[in-house]
């Protein structure tokens, strides 16, 4: 053959590939029963770990509402106990102090028990945060249940010994200027 119809027939086998249908795929092969078994447990081990993530959101977001719950309610227990100071309740003094109750019973202050209206209606029965010099009672404050606030001032002048600081650039025997790295000690 020749040049020019080898050329010919290359050109004609071109156009008419590109005029054919394409060929149909290959049908595909079925799986074998291991791939299938093996599909199987990934989809078993997916949803299990679906439903393990899912409680565990959940045990996160209760344990989350539990500590919210618990946080308010603190804050709320906070607000809504009574001001430290002196009660009457049926001809009866009592005084609360940092959480507890303390009643003027026999010429002296005692823990009180705890009573009904102590913890709901104890608002109505305040009296003062002061003591009054006229009362039946003596100042709360002279009991040994009392405890005094001790203010410290931090810029407090009085305070200006410098003695901790001695020899700190004297060159004491702590630091004689000569280092012995070399030796082992």
């Amino acid at each position: 053959m020749d040049y020019y119809k080898g050329k010919e027939f290359m050109s004609r086998v071109v156009v008419q590939k590109a005029h054919q249908q394409p060929k149909a795929a290959a049908p595909a092969s079925r799986p074998t029963k291991d791939y299938t078994a093996y599909n199987k447990k990934r989809a078993r081990s997916k949803k299990i770990e679906k439903t393990v993530l899912t409680i565990f959101c959940l045990i996160m977001a209760a344990l989350s509402l539990v500590a919210i719950f618990t946080g308010a309610y603190s804050i709320w227990q906070i607000d809504n106990r009574p001001d430290n100071g002196y009660y009457t309740y049926e001809d009866q003094n009592y005084y609360y102090y940092h959480g507890n109750w303390y009643e003027w019973e026999n010429d002296s202050w005692r823990y009180a028990p705890d009573e009904s209206w102590m913890e709901s209606d104890y608002e109505s029965y305040y009296d003062s945060y002061s003591y009054d010099s006229d009362a039946e009672y003596e100042d709360f404050e002279d009991s040994s249940y009392y405890t005094p606030y001790e203010y410290s001032d931090d810029n407090n002048d009085s305070w200006d010994d410098d003695s901790w600081d001695s020899g700190w650039d004297s060159n004491d025997s702590w630091d004689s200027g000569y280092d012995d790295w070399g030796s082992d000690w």
